[in-house]
């Protein structure tokens, strides 16, 4: 039933995931049109703003220009000019304030008729002769520099300073007031140029055009000089900074909106910023906007939720749709599953079969499976049958290897004892040899215990020391509590046998053998290991040895090593693994761990 679920939830969020990616994709692709019309209209609405702007930036330089030019134009400024360059020494200074008053009943006039004009000065050469300020308690000091006076005398054209300051601090006067001059060379038809015109036009001109309007708080507009400095701007305190800096934009930023005209500049975690700069004529002068974007954050948001929506309804139809489908597949599929499971469960000769009520591919999977089991339990009996005989054949063949050459060598040494005189030697020889073949042969049996294969294996080496007992000594340690424990026969014999056989030093010191029964109880696990430290084995040899125990082949001199290891592997299948140690020249130790639930005598395996 467990299993059925599973295959019903996998059908059902595979059809919501396919759903959803749908959706996703779907609402992506649609997001990311919107976005780029809505920014696209955006952008344009915004440069229109700006392009208003600018117009309006354009026609204040203009009408500042054209009134400079009029007064440069008036016969009366130029008349006066003359007049004042003209004065005769005697009567210069009450001359020269007759032509002063003329020109303040003149400037006040053009002065007081515009709040735009912050004064007015005269110049002759490059000298001021002349100052009508809208202040009257200003300062005299000259503020245009006279590279600006020089390249207005040589020019037709209005000529505009940079930004300047226009207020002194005073103590009742706690900012400065800025602006610019346009200077405009005086030019009369019969004497030439006769000096120059300076009419002086305050920043917050500019600046009130620059102000946002009430709805775009947060957008900001300055004018830049050539030199990126702000020459204009509604925050005071950020004239005469560089616009990049006030910007917060890299040079490479500003250099981009500055060809490009606009920048759009998105930062994860915040509205995107649009940036977009206009040149005002050919003065060198720049319009540079910023806003934020933050309705195409707002739009996104409610695409957004609309995504969401779409997305959960879509969602809830995909579960029923798919609800139905997957109950439809997987109910005959569990009760398929539910055959199986009782077939794992129960014994293993259960005949349980599939109920088919389906003709379609459900019902066609059921009665396959019915065949399958039938064959399978035929197979498996076939299976059982060969694999027993097959490992009585093997035992067979173990014991049928000790006996010649083994038999032969004990009765040869009994003999000589005998001969020798030496009866009770070849007593205790023969009763050892006795207990041997009475506990390899054990009636047939093949399960015995570890008390008894120890035993045997104890009579092998005691006969095997008569022939080795220059090479050789042992000993063995065996747990009380695994001497109950039920083992296939013949397990640990064939490990001494292979020391014997392989690991023995002639002309050299004696080989220690070492035997060890151990019970690992918190793991139930049963550990046997021989230890020799005899010849050891090849780097190379051991290799194979190993291989051969993975892949069942059986290598040179190493049948009865396999034969132990295919044998329990039969047995107790996955419970049990053999590990090899061994260094050439130094050491051998074969290890087997088995269940430590062992068999029962009389149990058959499979």
């Amino acid at each position: 039933m467990k299993k059925r679920l599973k295959l019903r939830n996998a059908i059902l969020i595979t059809i919501i995931l396919i759903t959803a990616v749908i959706v996703l994709i779907f609402g992506y692709v649609s997001s990311q049109q919107f976005e780029e019309l809505l920014t696209e209209r955006m952008v344009d609405d915004y440069q229109e703003t700006v392009n208003t702007m600018q117009k309006n930036v354009e026609t204040l330089i203009t009408y500042m220009e054209d009134f400079t030019k009029y007064l440069s134009l008036n016969q009366e400024v130029q008349d006066t000019i003359i007049e004042y360059q003209n004065m005769e020494d005697e009567n210069r200074i009450l001359s020269q304030l007759a032509v002063k008053q003329k020109w303040d009943k003149f400037s006040s006039q053009l002065i007081f008729s515009t709040s735009m004009i912050y004064s007015l000065e005269i110049y002759t050469g490059e000298n001021k002769v002349y100052t009508y300020y809208y202040d009257p308690m200003e300062s005299d000091a000259k503020n245009i520099p006279d590279e600006i006076l020089k390249t207005a005398n040589s020019q037709s054209q209005p000529i505009w300073t940079d930004l300047l300051t226009l207020r002194q601090y005073r103590s009742y006067v706690k900012k400065p007031d800025y602006g610019f001059a346009v200077v405009k060379s005086v030019n009369n038809q019969l004497s030439g140029r006769v000096g120059a015109i300076a009419v002086y036009v305050r920043e917050s001109s500019f600046a009130e055009i620059l102000e946002p309007k009430k709805e775009e708080r947060k957008n900001r507009y300055y004018l830049v000089n050539a030199d990126d400095t702000i020459v204009s701007a509604v925050n005071k305190e950020e004239l005469y900074e560089k616009a990049n800096t006030t910007l917060e934009l890299s040079k490479e930023e500003y250099e981009k909106c500055m060809q490009d005209g606009v920048l759009l500049k998105e930062e994860k975690g915040q509205d995107p910023l649009l940036y977009v700069s206009r040149m005002i004529g050919k003065k060198g002068i720049k319009l540079v906007c910023e806003t934020t974007m933050d309705e195409l954050g707002e739009q996104q948001n409610s695409l957004k939720i609309f995504i969401g929506i779409m997305m959960f309804f879509a969602v809830i139809l995909a579960t029923v749709s798919a609800w139905f489908v997957s109950n439809r597949v997987t109910k005959p599929l569990g009760e398929l599953m539910g055959v199986m499971e009782k077939i794992k469960t129960e014994d293993k000769n259960s005949h349980l079969r599939f109920q088919e009520r389906d003709t379609g591919e459900i019902g066609v999977l059921g009665s396959r499976f019915n065949e399958l089991m039938d064959e399978l339990d035929a197979s498996m009996q076939q299976i059982y049958e060969e694999q027993r005989q097959r490992r009585h054949n093997e035992v067979r063949l173990l014991q049928a290897q000790i006996v010649p050459h083994f038999l032969y060598n004990t009765m040869g040494i009994i003999s000589s004892f005998i001969k020798l005189g030496m009866t009770e030697k070849a007593l205790a020889t023969i009763q050892n040899l006795v207990s041997f073949y009475r506990l390899s042969l054990s009636s047939g049996k093949e399960i015995i215990t570890i008390k008894e294969e120890v035993e045997l294996t104890r009579n092998y080496i005691e006969l095997q020391q008569l022939r080795y007992i220059e090479y050789m000594e042992y000993t063995i340690e065996c747990d009380e509590d695994t001497e109950n424990v039920w083992i296939p026969k013949l397990t640990i014999q064939p490990l001494v046998e292979n020391v014997l056989h392989h690991g023995l030093r002639p002309n050299e010191e004696k080989c220690q053998i070492h035997i060890s029964v151990t019970a690992d109880s918190p793991n139930e696990i049963l550990k046997i290991s021989v230890y020799d430290n005899g010849t050891g084995i090849k780097e190379e040899r051991l290799k194979q040895l190993r291989e051969s125990l993975e892949t069942g082949k059986s290598i040179t001199k190493s049948f009865g090593i396999l034969n132990i290891h295919q044998r329990l592997k039969l047995i107790y299948g996955n419970k049990y693994h053999m590990e090899i140690e061994s260094q050439e020249g130094e050491y051998t130790q074969f290890s087997l761990y088995l269940p430590l639930k062992g068999s029962r005598e009389g149990e058959t395996y499979v």
